[in-house]
């Protein structure tokens, strides 16, 4: 389950401008053979692994331009305890 900051639920249809597709973030494509060694945790305590390049659209308007980026798969801590207007949302496996 995701929540944003807000403690809300994210579902794509309500939260439209917190989840886009790809073409709207403007990535051509992410190497999907990651830097499974990367591991770091922020100060939240949400593990930080697996680091890959992102390509996005050359929107400089100079021609051969590449723009990279970095992606990274967030696993996000969540306690409840901390943040009162979480809500848990059923578990279909439970």
């Amino acid at each position: 389950h995701v929540y944003n900051h807000n403690g809300q639920y994210i579902v794509g249809e309500d939260s439209p401008n917190e989840i886009m597709t790809l073409s709207a973030a403007q990535i051509l494509f992410i190497h999907l053979a990651p830097n499974q060694n990367y591991w770091e945790v922020d100060e939240y305590g949400n593990d930080i692994k697996y680091k890959s390049l992102v390509r996005f659209e050359n929107t400089t308007g100079t021609p051969n331009a590449i723009k990279m980026g970095m992606a990274f798969d967030v696993w996000f801590q969540y306690n409840p305890g901390e943040n009162p207007r979480a809500e848990k949302v059923a578990d279909p496996a439970e």
